[in-house]
């Protein structure tokens, strides 16, 4: 009886070390967090939690932000990794955004984006990484277009310098 017992809570340990081990699915390694103001750090509010970075999208392009894209502000900086996963590998990717609710011509121009190839941190998923900084000018209702396929609604609420 008592090897029973034992043999029980070895297998829930186990379970329970497999599940806390795994969190929520997600890959480990180095999260990209929001951009924050030289010399400030990125705290959540209290009695908030800050979900673990997730990715989104369809295959091939896969992105990840701290926050989904909740805190994006016109006019400051947002982190943004890009996961690929049909083999392409440049160098570098370039994504577009481009405002949908912008009343001015002017604002409604694509603006393009650039990120260098980063090698994956830890157990991160296969593919090619390219982190990089999206400042978008003006608040409102955003398209990021990477590829063909991965068109990424945002929305950027008023921020610094948002027009």
């Amino acid at each position: 009886m008592m090897l029973r017992y034992a043999a029980l809570v070895l297998a829930l340990a186990t379970v329970l070390g497999v599940a806390a081990a795994c969190g929520d699915g997600g890959p480990g390694g180095t999260q990209p967090a929001t951009a924050t103001a030289p010399g400030e750090t990125a705290t959540p509010s209290p009695g908030t939690t800050v979900p673990a970075a997730n990715e989104s999208g369809r295959e091939p392009i896969f992105w990840r932000t701290e926050d989904g894209f909740a805190s994006l502000q016109a006019g400051l900086a947002y982190k943004v990794l890009f996961r690929i996963t049909n083999g392409y590998a440049e160098p570098s990717l370039a994504v577009t955004a481009t405002c949908q609710s912008c009343a001015s011509p002017s604002e409604r121009q694509p603006i393009e984006f650039e990120g260098q190839r980063t090698d994956p941190v830890g157990n991160e998923a296969p593919g090619s990484y390219y982190p990089m900084n999206i400042e978008l000018p003006y608040a409102g209702q955003w398209e990021i277009v990477g590829g063909d396929t991965a068109r990424i609604p945002v929305n950027a609420e008023p921020g610094q310098s948002s027009g």
